[in-house]
């Protein structure tokens, strides 16, 4: 099973279902199975990741992070004389520094770990107007904004989702959002 450390406090309002979370206090992870819909309802929905499922009202969660990622398979761009590079992390300086492989070039160098940024697929956050649930999708980016609302095919028909988060970064996404139209609201 995978080693989850604690991350980040996040607001209700940033929760993603599907991705895998804390409760304060507690040590074990679990991934959100529900999203409460507005701020009196914070039921949260919990699947552990030994099966057990439980239920509490929170208004903040945790972010789980892997512990043991292996960041050589994953991509990260960083600048390199004032050009973007990209490369794999090797290690960590005594500095605390990432020692980088630029791809391409073999040059080994030391970057600060806060100008590194993990390449990943442009993601937004959708809440199906029918359910309340929120689902991460890939997507182009620029085509969708905060507050836009799209009719889909879902598996259980059409269905009608506005976007509640932009560029997300969210490795829960693993389908395409595949709009049928946007809707456009007279005001």
């Amino acid at each position: 099973m995978d080693k989850y450390k604690k991350g980040r406090r996040i607001h209700w309002r940033h929760w993603v279902v599907g991705e895998v979370y804390f409760l304060e206090g507690e040590t074990e992870p679990f991934i959100l199975v529900h999203k409460p819909t507005c701020a009196s309802k914070r039921n949260v929905v919990q699947l552990y990741l030994t099966g057990a499922r439980a239920s509490t009202t929170k208004t903040y969660l945790f972010e789980a992070i892997l512990e043991e990622e292996n960041n050589m398979t994953k991509l990260y761009e960083f600048f390199l004389d004032g050009t973007k590079v990209y490369g794999s992390k090797l290690a960590k300086d005594s500095a605390g520094n990432w020692v980088m492989e630029v791809k391409g070039q073999g040059q080994v160098v030391s970057v600060p770990a806060g100008s590194v940024e993990e390449v990943m697929p442009y993601t937004i956050g959708v809440k199906f107007e029918s359910s309340g649930q929120t689902y991460s999708y890939t997507y182009e980016k620029d085509l969708a904004k905060v507050g836009d609302l799209f009719v889909i095919d879902a598996p259980s028909g059409r269905a009608i989702v506005q976007v509640v988060g932009v560029d997300t970064k969210s490795r829960a996404a693993t389908k395409e959002f595949k709009p049928l139209g946007k809707l456009k609201l007279d005001t």
